[in-house]
């Protein structure tokens, strides 16, 4: 017998404005009688207290709230009104169904958690459309519909939905592209690595987003990510894919760093990430570690800060190493080497020979044929 994995909200705001000119005792009848109704439906007769079963509940708090910058998450939810009996449903859920409430997320990442652990063997039970992102068997008590959700349809979902966005939880998305647009621009991925490429390129060429950077682009698609993702371990936050294929478990030291890591693999440019290690000499030998290295050779240094033990340091790997192709990426080129100086960082570059570029690594330099000599 497969275990339900049940959204206790859907339960409570639906047994309760049902019965919302009723009383609380027919209120707590309606609950009682819409999880019997779940479970004949899901395992063939009504729940006689043997069926396994976890019941969720969205707690006071939540991450999201200190996520969300371009919107308030769920803010347009502030004025609207609850029905008269949800605070005794939900304490008869927690009483009689020992439901289980979250604390810091919601239900939808408890069940996202709990139907990763159970796989195969488990049925989420919700209305919730964003569960869809959730690969496991799904049984939708108002249609009475029970569907398989594979992982690569789960990922197209999510994926899907950090183009539309979600109205209801007030999560922005582009304007005017709905789940058709949004499948359609999914529609040749076949892997995750497309999907994310795929969402870049539907914001880059949205005409919202005429006038903004990558980097502002890339921040929007982070934001809704985290906001969408459904957690499936505890405390998970959503990482994209291709930062994890790159290494992102040791972590990246830097938001540009990771911000470089997710246009070139946007863009399908392959590199290595803190893989590599050159052995140069100060007063004693020391070991300098380059950020990333594309497949060409060339070595890309992400900057925020210039200072001068770096500035140093390239200096003399240069003079002992002119074969190697050091390239920077600068948050701000202009940015002054340090206070009450003339020079600017790319001032620096363009006297001691180095190549550079702000913020993105571009085009031209992940076309360039690898140097042989």
């Amino acid at each position: 017998m497969k275990t339900l994995v049940i959204d206790g909200d859907i339960v409570a705001y639906r047994a309760s404005w049902s019965c919302n000119k009723d009383t609380q005792e027919e209120a707590l009848e309606k609950v009682d009688e819409l999880l019997d109704y779940i479970f004949k439906d899901c395992t063939g007769g009504p729940y006689l207290g043997l069926e396994p079963y976890f019941l969720y509940t969205t707690g006071k708090t939540n991450f999201r709230n200190d996520i969300a910058t371009t919107a308030p998450y769920k803010g347009n939810r502030k004025e609207t009104e609850k029905p008269v009996h949800i605070k005794a449903v939900y304490k008869h859920l927690a009483d009689k169904w020992k439901s289980i409430e979250s604390v810091n997320e919601e239900a939808d990442d408890l069940v996202g958690i709990k139907s990763t652990e159970l796989g195969e063997d488990c049925i989420v039970v919700t209305v919730d459309k964003d569960m869809l992102q959730l690969p496991v068997q799904h049984y939708n008590p108002t249609t009475g519909v029970m569907q398989t959700v594979t992982p690569f349809e789960g990922l197209r979902f999510f994926y899907s939905q950090i183009i539309t966005g979600d109205n209801v939880d007030n999560i922005k998305g582009l304007f005017r592209v709905g789940p058709a647009k949004a499948t359609k621009a999914l529609l040749e991925c076949e892997n995750e690595s497309q999907l994310m490429t795929a969402v870049v390129k539907a914001y880059a060429e949205h005409k919202d987003y005429d006038d903004y950077s990558y980097e502002d682009i890339m921040e929007r698609i982070l934001e809704n990510g985290k906001l969408l993702w459904l957690r499936r371990e505890v405390d998970q936050d959503w990482v994209p894919y291709i930062l994890e294929v790159h290494g992102i478990e040791a972590g990246y030291r830097s938001g540009l760093e990771e911000k470089t890591a997710i246009n070139l693999s946007s863009r399908g440019v392959t590199f290595e990430y803190e893989k590599h290690k050159i052995k140069w000499l100060d007063s004693k030998e020391r070991s300098y570690t380059p950020d990333f290295v594309l497949s060409n050779g060339i070595i890309i240094e992400t900057k925020g800060r210039f200072v001068s033990n770096d500035r140093r340091k390239h200096k003399e790997i240069k003079k002992q190493y002119p074969d190697k192709d050091i390239r920077f990426v600068f948050s701000n080129s202009r940015a002054k080497l340090y206070k009450g100086a003339k020079s600017t960082y790319g001032d620096w570059c363009d006297k001691q020979g180095f190549l550079y570029s702000d913020k993105i690594i571009p085009e031209e330099w992940t076309k360039e044929k690898k140097n042989e000599s």
